[in-house]
């Protein structure tokens, strides 16, 4: 969801709870990265989502640059300093999302370990598979349909985390 949120005294709690060393944020836990980007290898050149009605998100691709950009509500999204918000791969997470009842916040509770459908966009293409988190201390793992790891594409990620009720688009 577009609002979920959290505090350094969060942080420091986590790290209190799980430990603040090197095997958990090792490479080794990482994700798997090809060692260069490459070209584009497919043509989807749109993903939608629609978090509510009056909350949606578009990634357009770009075939020159490789690169995915975010809009939201039909207008370009940015950052701090202006620059376009882009993503070299986009990881879309399906699971339950709920509205945490009597919460003055529209704060949600969203399922994070387990398994569930999962779609990853890179390159211009579009993978269908499934996304495995076995622990707290474990990374969200995307495999495609055969169980295989996939590897991305060098650069940032983006995680949309999506409830499996909201609709998704992929389009050409």
């Amino acid at each position: 969801p577009h609002n979920v949120f959290t505090s350094s005294e969060n942080w420091s709690n986590m790290l209190l709870q799980y430990g603040n060393n090197k095997e958990l944020f090792s490479a080794a836990k990482g994700w798997k990265y090809t060692s260069i980007v490459g070209k584009s290898i497919a043509n989807s050149s749109m993903l939608t989502i629609d978090f509510s009605l009056s909350y949606g998100v578009m990634w357009s691709y770009n075939p020159k640059t490789v690169l995915y950009a975010r809009s939201t509500n039909g207008a370009a999204e940015v950052d701090a300093s202006g620059a376009r918000i882009m993503a070299r791969n986009i990881l879309v997470q399906f699971t339950d999302v709920q509205v945490i009842a009597g919460d003055d916040s529209d704060r949600k509770k969203i399922k994070t370990i387990g398994s569930g459908k999962a779609m990853v966009l890179k390159k211009g293409a579009v993978i269908h598979g499934t996304w495995e988190k076995k622990s707290a201390k474990e990374r969200t793992r995307f495999y495609d349909n055969k169980h295989r790891e996939i590897v991305l594409a060098p650069g940032n990620t983006w995680v949309e985390v999506v409830d499996t009720s909201m609709k998704v688009e992929v389009l050409k």
